[in-house]
């Protein structure tokens, strides 16, 4: 058991390095995936500017884009960075959490559940650079990415209030059974 846990554990350290690997290139990438979330007059208002301008480095956005419009470019922008930003200290913060070794011979179903979930936002954010998707469809990979941070963190709790790790074999309940 302790092997197969030992390999969920690998697995699951290396599916949360690729997905924070591919949230940082959303990230990167995040304006493009914003004009995909406004309305269809907005969108093409918003492609009509300049990539700069797109990217946030260009001063003259509010004179590019009409007063509804850039609401909603900034409505979407806010959400969107914020729950990207989310998404990275909660994996960094797992992954630091997996390199400190706390981990019991117990917790099978823990990592196997967290290399699966990070494996499916690992998949889900590769259709969303692929297909350039809409910021709007983060919300459900944003919700399923966080699922393995709090699982950690309650571990996590867990450990440090003294539960686990759990003890291998339990103790002799009486002096007789010391001496068998």
């Amino acid at each position: 058991m302790v092997l197969i846990n030992v390999q969920y554990l690998a697995a699951r350290f290396l599916s949360a390095a690729l997905h924070l690997a591919i949230v940082l290139n959303v990230l990167s990438a995040a304006s493009n995936h914003i004009v995909q979330a406004l309305p269809s007059n907005c969108r093409y208002q918003a492609q009509l500017m300049p990539a700069a301008c797109r990217s946030g480095t260009c001063a003259a956005v509010t004179d590019l884009l009409s007063k509804s419009c850039r609401q909603s470019w900034q409505r979407a922008e806010q959400t969107f960075l914020l729950e990207l930003q989310v998404t990275v200290a909660c994996i960094i913060a797992e992954l630091l959490s997996m390199l400190t070794g706390v981990h019991s011979a117990n917790a099978e179903s823990h990592n196997f559940f967290g290399a699966s979930l990070h494996a499916a936002g690992v998949f889900s954010l590769a259709v969303l650079l692929l297909q350039h998707g809409s910021c709007s469809w983060y919300h459900f990979i944003f919700a399923a990415s966080l699922l393995p941070f709090l699982a950690e963190l309650k571990y996590c709790f867990s450990v440090f209030s003294g539960n686990r790790p759990f003890k291998r074999f339990p103790p002799p309940e009486t002096s007789a059974q010391l001496m068998q």
